[in-house]
């Protein structure tokens, strides 16, 4: 995990989505325990977490989620989300995303996003 961290923190991609995953996922297994929930579980929460905040794309999340690991644990799944979604900012992974909309107020942020 330090040298995944390493290596995008000096600009190397070597792949977007899969070391997202990675570090979600080892994430969530580490504090999982401490709140006393399983370790994969907290795994698979920190996967989908991170994924939407990387991303900031909610709905495919949740769809990511109930795919992934089934419909089981979908509460905690939307709340994870919902938590990481306010949190992200309005930046994404991928540089041809524009976000136009606020996330708090029903408004415009972004008037040039084509």
């Amino acid at each position: 995990m330090v040298f995944t961290v390493i290596t995008i923190g000096f600009g190397y991609k070597g792949g977007e989505i899969i070391p997202t995953f990675f570090i979600g996922a080892a994430m969530g297994a580490t504090i999982a325990p401490l709140m006393g929930l399983p370790g994969s579980f907290g795994a698979a929460v920190g996967l989908i977490a991170l994924f939407c905040a990387v991303v900031n794309c909610p709905i495919a999340s949740v769809i990511l989620s109930i795919e992934l690991f089934g419909s089981n644990g979908l509460i905690f799944f939307a709340v994870a989300l919902c938590v990481s979604y306010m949190l992200s900012g309005y930046y994404s992974l991928y540089s041809g995303q524009k976000i136009m909309y606020s996330k708090r107020r029903a408004r415009y942020i972004n008037k040039q996003a084509k």
